[in-house]
């Protein structure tokens, strides 16, 4: 194998690892961004809502 293939065989295997790791950043971006939106307050359930208020009841914040 001459240089030049060797160059670009390694291009190729860094191209693969980068794109790998381009779809990993872009899956857990999307993770992150739905726990955030299940978690806001219009998708609590009413007893969990309870539950936070007794809690911050019981630490004097509410």
């Amino acid at each position: 194998m001459d240089i030049i293939a060797l160059i670009k065989a390694e291009r190729d295997r860094v191209a693969r690892q980068l794109n790998g790791l381009n779809a990993a950043t872009r899956s857990f971006r999307g993770d992150v961004q739905n726990r955030i939106i299940q978690t806001t307050p219009e998708n609590v359930s009413s007893s969990s809502r309870a539950n936070f208020r007794c809690s911050e009841s019981a630490l004097g914040k509410g």
